[in-house]
């Protein structure tokens, strides 16, 4: 049996920040079918109180959910959530669904291991230092989606 991937997701990144509750299903969607999540793979969510107010009870996927607290509260929860060496130890792949540079330092650690991190993020949404630490690939649609939402 091969190993589970663990997709580590940062909703208010991914939706484009904590009022964009309306595109969390499609942007999990387009997430989830870009990343091929398949039964069995873990999933962690995290997102900021209010958004996770909103939109923890309709997500498609069985999932532990996360609720950050402050600045960068979803990242850190997130980022908290399991070592690097576990996540190597347990796990195929990590996928991380988010742009934001408080990863670079978990994806550093679990590629320094094993090769096995890609992220996923809106075009031009993705820090540097991320993006130089792993494969990354650009959630394209999702993009145009919340470009339509807030035209």
């Amino acid at each position: 049996m091969n190993a589970p991937t663990l997709h580590l997701i940062d909703l208010d990144n991914l939706v484009g920040g904590p009022w964009n509750d309306d595109l969390v299903d499609a942007a999990l969607e387009e997430l989830l079918r870009a990343a091929d999540h398949t039964d069995g793979d873990h999933v962690v969510v995290a997102a900021e109180a209010a958004l996770a107010k909103k939109a923890f009870f309709g997500l498609p996927v069985s999932a532990r959910m996360l609720v950050g607290r402050g600045p960068d509260g979803a990242d850190t929860a997130l980022v908290e959530h399991l070592p690097a060496e576990h996540i190597e130890r347990r796990y195929s792949r990590l996928v991380i669904a988010s742009g934001d540079g408080r990863f670079a330092e978990l994806a550093e650690q679990v590629q320094s291991l094993r090769p096995m991190v890609e992220v996923y993020a809106r075009p031009r949404s993705i820090s540097r230092r991320l993006k130089s630490v792993s494969r990354w690939v650009e959630l394209a649609g999702l993009a145009e989606l919340i470009r339509r939402c807030r035209g």
